[in-house]
């Protein structure tokens, strides 16, 4: 993966789950354009899966077509969320 963050065409990568994680301060992964780290969220099931698959879905249209977002947040609220 290393390699394909900076293919050309950019390919976007949603990430959850880095190593080591959370990712040290300065790592290139928080800073390329082509990354989005989000929370590792664990112990989904079921609809619950379903659920956030759809919401996340339903923010990163918004997020592509410039609309303000249902759950963004801060990078200082980032900060203090495991």
């Amino acid at each position: 993966m290393s390699a394909e963050r900076t293919s050309t065409p950019p390919t976007l990568f949603l990430l959850d789950v880095t190593h080591p994680e959370p990712p040290e301060p300065g790592s290139r992964l928080l800073t390329l354009p082509n990354v989005n780290v989000t929370q590792h969220i664990a112990g989904s099931i079921d609809r619950e899966c379903q659920r956030m698959g759809l919401t996340m879905l339903q923010e990163l249209e918004k997020y592509l077509a410039g609309q303000p977002l249902d759950y963004q947040i801060t990078r200082e609220q980032a900060a203090l969320r495991a």
